[in-house]
């Protein structure tokens, strides 16, 4: 998120247009949802074929159709990480934790969820500090 809350921070200190401050913040609310729509996938993730999967197995591990929805939200939340950024978010990390990634050597499927959700949660969290920071910075 280092490139995002790069651009959020010039355009809270920079940007008079208030338009552009207020399309700044309906993005980020938006990425809000779409993670929260990324944690659904992974709170109603039955763990059909996960049971089989051993701690550090590659991809696969979940199934293509989680693979997939994640990825979606992912490409949705990432645009619009990149517009609100002014493109400085395009080398950022994934907002959605996807289940592309290797299950680590001590690690289950469940335990893999839940830190999925958690780190999720945990960029919600960021995001509502950069809307704080467009509404109560002033532009130098």
């Amino acid at each position: 998120m280092y490139g995002l809350e790069q651009g959020i921070t010039q355009l809270a200190n920079h940007e008079m247009n208030a338009k552009v401050r207020t399309d700044a913040i309906a993005l980020l609310e938006s990425i809000i949802d779409d993670i929260n729509d990324g944690i659904k996938v992974w709170e109603n993730f039955s763990g059909a074929g996960a049971s089989d999967a051993q701690p550090g197995s590659f991809a696969g591990w979940a199934g293509f159709t989680i693979e997939r929805e994640l990825f979606e939200i992912d490409l949705n939340a990432r645009d619009k990480a990149k517009q609100a950024s002014s493109g400085r978010s395009s080398l950022d990390d994934p907002l959605i934790e996807l289940a592309y990634s290797k299950l680590g050597d001590a690690q289950s499927a469940a335990e893999h969820v839940q830190n999925a959700i958690a780190a999720m949660q945990d960029r919600i969290g960021k995001i509502r500090d950069f809307i704080a920071q467009i509404k109560n910075t002033k532009p130098k």
